[in-house]
């Protein structure tokens, strides 16, 4: 949790399995989900991580509620499509990438909500030949609602 000006903003970080078994993928996607659940606040939050499962994947499905899984759906806002309309946001392999693991989702508040008003790759060009991770960064900025 972090201080804001407007109140107490909960952050939430994962990082999934690299298993390639889309139902082992989308039960840990519940369990992250489950677990921000049980944690509400007035103010929206925001679940990023590695989730080593591309978009279109039934663990990005449910967490988007495009898809049910074990009787849930979920809820939450896929920042980078929400900025990008149309983009891909490729952030793995850092060298080039092409393809979507890493995520910023925003989480609704019980009393507000919060849109991402703009979201960029980022460390996207090696220094003295070096990438700062194997994955690109995402940077976003968000407006409160």
């Amino acid at each position: 949790r972090v201080d804001s000006p407007h109140g107490e903003i909960w952050l939430f970080c994962s990082h999934m399995t690299t298993s390639s078994d889309e139902t082992e993928k989308a039960d840990q996607a519940l369990a992250v989900y489950q677990f921000i659940e049980a944690n509400p606040s007035a103010l929206p939050g925001f679940m990023a991580g590695d989730l080593n499962a591309e978009p279109d994947t039934l663990a990005m499905r449910f967490l988007r509620g495009e898809a049910g899984h074990e009787g849930q759906t979920g809820d939450l806002i896929d920042a980078w499509p929400a900025a990008n309309p149309g983009q891909d946001g490729f952030t793995i392999p850092s060298g080039n990438p092409d393809r979507r693991i890493d995520y910023i989702y925003i989480v609704g508040g019980q009393e507000s909500a919060a849109a991402a008003d703009s979201c960029e790759l980022m460390f996207e060009e090696p220094v003295d030949g070096e990438y700062a991770s194997d994955h690109l960064g995402i940077l976003c900025i968000f407006r409160l609602q």
